[in-house]
């Protein structure tokens, strides 16, 4: 996963859980990039799509245990395998393959 990326951010490096704010604070401390230019991939739909969602920043939804979205959150994609993360990161997040 990390050649996709130029930055990850764990919870235990920022010192703070998702989806408090604090997580999000620490990773755009550490980066140019806002959230508009930001996505953020995680396979908690409470902790990760939620407090993506509540800072501003499209979220990639890991749904690999098919779980349904009680929450009536907006996860731009759900994806429920990394070959499906991949192929849409290699489409430039257009899910058209």
């Amino acid at each position: 996963m990390k050649k996709y990326f130029d930055l990850i951010v764990t919870s235990e490096e920022a010192h703070y859980s998702k989806p408090n704010p604090h997580a999000f604070d620490y990773f755009f401390s550490r980066t140019e990039i806002g959230p508009t230019e930001t996505v953020f991939f995680g396979d908690g739909l409470q902790s990760d799509i939620l407090g993506a969602e509540k800072y501003g920043f499209d979220s990639i939804w890991y749904n690999h245990r098919h779980r349904k979205n009680t929450l009536h959150l907006h996860p731009k994609f759900v994806v429920e395998t990394y070959p499906e993360l991949v192929k849409l990161m290699q489409h430039d997040f257009q899910k058209k393959y």
